[in-house]
């Protein structure tokens, strides 16, 4: 199976065992920029809900975020494992 590899993007699902995570509380992503031209940009925290999509930027909301994105992904699998399962699952499907 292809993959396309980014270094600055890493997936790791959760196995499903794990779905009811303490931390869990809905979609949202967490992004952290490299500093740029000595500009330092802030992190940012996008949430999903029932009404479309949020983003905040507010030091302590994206901490809240931070914290709960580092409890997932200690007790995600490693990449290569997830990426094997991944390429397991799918050819099962087209089989």
């Amino acid at each position: 199976m292809g993959y396309i590899s980014f270094s600055w993007i890493e997936f790791s699902p959760r196995p499903a065992h794990q779905w009811r995570h303490p931390v869990l509380t809905g979609a949202f992503t967490y992004m952290r920029f490299a500093r740029s031209h000595e500009v330092s940009l802030p992190d940012v925290a996008a949430f999903e809900h029932l009404a479309g999509t949020s983003y905040t930027e507010s030091e302590d909301e994206t901490n809240k975020y931070y914290v709960a994105f580092q409890a997932l992904e200690e007790s995600a699998d490693e990449p290569d494992v997830s990426r094997d399962k991944i390429a397991r699952a799918a050819r099962e499907i087209s089989d």
